[in-house]
């Protein structure tokens, strides 16, 4: 309250009633009118104060209102799909009679070796891979299990069932106009324009 009225008083340019070291404001000015650093470093740490607060309360409304677990999860197992897809490929072009070498599957990806590594040893935890070495060549390579094939088939059954569901409610010219603009927007994105 006696900081409302001496910035009152202050504006209408009347003596301030109480002493400075009572008046608490973020900003404080020299005689001269000059920000002191002390006053700038306190708005500038009241700023940073409240920048905090509304991403705070942005970040819990994001996780308490859109952020969906289930959605996480499902992405996570379509990766999973993908990876397994690249493998499934790349055993019918591989050098290998049976799986497919790390090193194609580096190639074929554009990934390096450690992180195409990385992955397949994450699919082998869940049972979908088994690691092999082709001991005449030293080569490591991968082969699907059956739980593999089985999810492959799986999923192959279920994007057909979407792609019928699309065609039946989307027509050609949309597909098209929409597979356009995508490999447009991909473009973009990679710099191949």
């Amino acid at each position: 309250m006696a900081d409302e009225k001496n910035m009152a008083e202050e504006r209408e340019g009347k003596e301030v009633t109480e002493s400075p070291e009572k008046v608490s404001s973020p900003i404080s000015k020299t005689e001269g009118g000059e920000v002191t650093a002390d006053s700038a470093a306190e708005a500038e740490a009241a700023a940073k104060k409240a920048a905090e607060d509304m991403y705070e309360e942005v970040e819990d409304r994001f996780f308490l209102e859109y952020f969906d677990a289930n959605r996480v999860l499902a992405s996570a197992e379509r990766l999973d799909s993908v990876y397994l897809r690249f493998i499934e490929t790349g055993e019918r072009h591989s050098e290998s009679e049976r799986g497919v070498y790390i090193s194609e599957l580096a190639e074929a990806t554009g990934f390096p070796i450690k992180r195409i590594s990385s992955m397949m040893t994450r699919l082998q935890d869940k049972g979908y891979i088994v690691w092999k070495t082709n001991t005449e060549k030293d080569r490591t390579y991968v082969e699907l299990t059956g739980k593999a094939k089985e999810a492959l088939a799986t999923d192959m059954d279920r994007n057909w069932k979407l792609y019928k569901t699309i065609r039946e409610n989307v027509s050609l010219n949309d597909l098209t106009v929409t597979a356009k603009t995508l490999h447009r927007i991909s473009e973009l994105i990679s710099g191949d324009d």
